[in-house]
C-alpha cells in the first residue's frame, strides 16, 4: 500500500490519452521501435535480458542455436506457439500425446485435424506434422507405461526425427512441453541435426515447478530451433503474444488489487 501509493504521488499527471501514451514506462519493444509507428499499444513487454541468459542454457543442433521467447505464464506460452503453428506456420495436422496436459489437449481439439496416441506405442498417424509430446509422460496408469521408458524419449524423438529427413517436401514441428523434466531439456542429445523442413519448439511453465509463485511476469518460456529466419519467428511470436493478451507486467500485477 506505501509503494502504490508513493508511486501514485511521483506518476499523477504524467498519463495521458492511450492515443498519445498510455503508461508512464515505455510499452514498445525493440522490434516495434525499429519497424512499427503507431502509439496505441497493449503493453509489450519483452524482457530480452533474461531471454538472452535463457538462451545459454541450450546447446546449438547442428550450429543451429536457439532462441528463446518468455510469457506470462505456462499456458500463455502453449496457446501461443498452438497459434503460431496452425496460423503462421500454416501446419494443421496435430499429433498429441494422451498424457499430455489436460489443458493443452483442450486447446487441440480446436485444431482441424487432431490425434491423441499412446507415447510409447510410437504410431503415429500418416499426415501428422505436429508432434505435441510431453516429458516426463504425466500418466494416470503407471503401470500401463513401464518406469524404465517414461523418462526416455529418445526411441520416440529419433523416430519423428527420421519421418522429417525422409519426408524433405513436407513442413513439420516438434514441440516437447517438459515441464515436469528438468531445466533444460536436452533435445541435442536426441537430435543432432536439423533439417530444414522441421521447426522445434520447447515449452515450459516456469512459475508453477521453477519460480515458486515469485515472478510474477516471467510464468512460461519457449526455446524455438529453427533454420527460418529467427527474427521474423520472434517477431510473430511477440505480436501474437501482445494481441492476445498473453503478456502481463510487473506493474499491473502489482496494481491488481
Amino acid at each position: 500500500d506505501f509503494f502504490i501509493k508513493k508511486s501514485s504521488l511521483l506518476d499523477q499527471g504524467k498519463f495521458q490519452s492511450p492515443s498519445i501514451s498510455p503508461s508512464t514506462h515505455s510499452q514498445r519493444s525493440v522490434t516495434q521501435n525499429e519497424t512499427e509507428h503507431g502509439v496505441y499499444q497493449r503493453f509489450d513487454y519483452n524482457p530480452v535480458f533474461i531471454e538472452e541468459n535463457f538462451n545459454q542454457l541450450f546447446r546449438p543442433i547442428d550450429n543451429v542455436f536457439p532462441k528463446t521467447i518468455f510469457f506470462s505464464s505456462g499456458m500463455a506460452a502453449i496457446s501461443s506457439t498452438m497459434f503460431f503453428i496452425r496460423n503462421v506456420l500454416q501446419l494443421s495436422n496435430l499429433c498429441i500425446g494422451e498424457n499430455a496436459y489436460f489443458e493443452s489437449k483442450w486447446l487441440a481439439e480446436n485444431y482441424s485435424k487432431t490425434t491423441v496416441v499412446n507415447e510409447f506405442d510410437r504410431e503415429f498417424t500418416d499426415n501428422t506434422n505436429i508432434f505435441w509430446l510431453e516429458y516426463p509422460i504425466n500418466c494416470s496408469y503407471p503401470t500401463k507405461y513401464p518406469f524404465d521408458k517414461r523418462l526416455d524419449p529418445n526411441v520416440e524423438l529419433r523416430k519423428i526425427h527420421e519421418i522429417c529427413i525422409s519426408n524433405k517436401q513436407i513442413k513439420f514441428a516438434i514441440v516437447v512441453d517438459y515441464t515436469l523434466f528438468y531445466l533444460p531439456f536436452p533435445i541435442w542429445e536426441f537430435i543432432n541435426n536439423l533439417p530444414d523442413n522441421l521447426d522445434i519448439f520447447l515449452v515450459t511453465s516456469l512459475q508453477k515447478h521453477r519460480g515458486y509463485g515469485l515472478d510474477l511476469t516471467n510464468g512460461g518460456a519457449v526455446t524455438v530451433y529453427t533454420n527460418r529466419q529467427i527474427s521474423d519467428i520472434y517477431k510473430s511470436f511477440n505480436r501474437i503474444k501482445t494481441i492476445t493478451g498473453a503478456s502481463i507486467t510487473q506493474e499491473t500485477v502489482w496494481t491488481m488489487p
